[in-house]
């Protein structure tokens, strides 16, 4: 039996279901989420390769423990791919991509609430990210959950390029500080 996280229903009435990244079948979705995304949303969420040894090792991350790593599934394809890298640290680092056709209904602030309950749950002292500027229904969606500019870093996007992106911090411990860390995928 497969591992369900939990189900949503999107504004449109579309069911999701939220499946940890664990098998031969999540990388065959995650590898179709990656092609179905435009070349924006591809922009604005590069985390990494999309190679089937880079999704191995990532799925191998997950059953560790190192990472937390979702699908989220509607209509029998990958529609998001969300996780908190890191996740054996104190301040793990937070991504989130959303297929194109499914933003706007509201998944991504249902995705959020449960990578931060998650989080919580695990006694994190607080999360990372880093977003592009020029991304502001993102950062729109980040500052309205708490998250706010800790700094600018340089950080290791696909293919290995190096950019300068805004981190954002949301502290879940009372007196939790951002952690200076290189912010790069764990898997390269």
């Amino acid at each position: 039996m497969e591992k369900i996280r939990t189900s949503i229903t999107l504004s449109n009435g579309t069911a999701v279901v939220i499946k940890p990244l664990l098998s031969k079948e999540d990388l065959r979705g995650l590898t179709g989420f990656r092609e179905a995304i435009s070349e924006e949303n591809q922009y604005n969420f590069a985390p990494h390769n999309y190679s089937e040894e880079t999704i191995r090792a990532y799925i191998e991350r997950n059953k560790e423990g190192k990472d937390l790593i979702y699908l989220a599934w509607a209509d029998g394809k990958v529609i998001a791919y969300f996780f908190l890298w890191e996740f054996d640290e104190p301040v793990p680092v937070l991504g989130i991509g959303v297929q194109d056709d499914y933003q706007g209904l509201g998944l991504g602030r249902k995705l959020m609430a449960v990578l931060l309950e998650d989080a919580a749950k695990a006694g994190k002292e607080g999360i990372a990210l880093t977003v592009r500027p020029e991304n502001k229904r993102a950062v729109h969606l980040y500052t309205s959950m708490g998250f706010y500019h800790s700094r600018d870093v340089e950080n290791v996007i696909e293919g290995g390029k190096v950019e300068v992106f805004p981190e954002l911090f949301l502290p879940l411990k009372e007196g939790a500080q951002p952690v200076i860390r290189k912010h790069a995928p764990p898997v390269l």
